[in-house]
């Protein structure tokens, strides 16, 4: 008990289940350990708790997700209509400044292909980007561009544009975005992002994947 009340209080963010099913059979076998000799035992007591507590909040969440959504108000209980999506790709963001930039190029590229897989399954035509091209290569960031993607999308006879991008903070931590808005309306349709740790193939593959399912297209089969 007094090692879940450590991990309660010094990550607030545990509930009771977590703290129960983390560290419950450690706390026993901690207190038999350090019962004759708590005065002396308690501050390292204290910090194996601390560290079990970290160790079971990484294995418990998938990836380490950390979740920040901004959609519009039909988003709970309104599936978007399908229909053609331009989807101009994932603009990548490396706050690290890295000289060698074809690790995460060739992730981009890789997570990109998968989105647009993503996308096809439930139903969404992808038109092709091609015709637009020289535009583009105008444009820094499509995912921030004051709207000019939703203008491309049109050209294209799209009824969606479909952006991402991929901020790089560090090796460990990287956070991704992915924006679906409506060209006839205007307006920002969904919106999701979420945090990853590590900067591996899988981290990104399934940190897209949860990101669409779970976020962008919360509920729809």
């Amino acid at each position: 008990m007094l090692m879940q009340n450590v991990c309660r209080a010094s990550n607030p963010m545990f509930g009771d289940e977590f703290a129960d099913e983390a560290v419950g059979p450690i706390a026993a076998a901690q207190m038999e350990i350090h019962l004759p000799a708590v005065q002396v035992a308690m501050p390292v007591v204290f910090s194996v708790a601390g560290f079990v507590c970290a160790f079971a909040m990484l294995q418990r969440t998938v990836l380490a997700i950390a979740m920040s959504m901004t959609v519009s108000p039909a988003f709970a209980d309104d599936p978007v209509p399908r229909g053609k999506v331009a989807f101009f790709g994932i603009h990548l963001m490396n706050n690290v400044g890295d000289a060698d930039e074809s690790d995460e190029r060739a992730r981009i590229a890789m997570v990109e292909e998968q989105v647009a897989e993503d996308l096809s399954k439930p139903g969404f035509t992808l038109v092709e980007i091609s015709p637009v091209s020289e535009q583009l290569k105008s444009i820094k960031n499509i995912a921030s561009c004051n709207g000019c993607d939703m203008k491309l999308a049109q050209e294209l006879g799209a009824d969606y544009s479909a952006t991402g991008e991929l901020q790089k903070t560090s090796e460990l931590i990287l956070s991704m975005s992915f924006y679906l808005r409506d060209v006839g309306t205007k307006t920002n349709l969904r919106h999701g992002a979420v945090d990853i740790r590590g900067n591996t193939d899988e981290s990104w593959t399934r940190g897209y994947r949860y990101l669409l399912k779970n976020i962008i297209f919360r509920g729809e089969s």
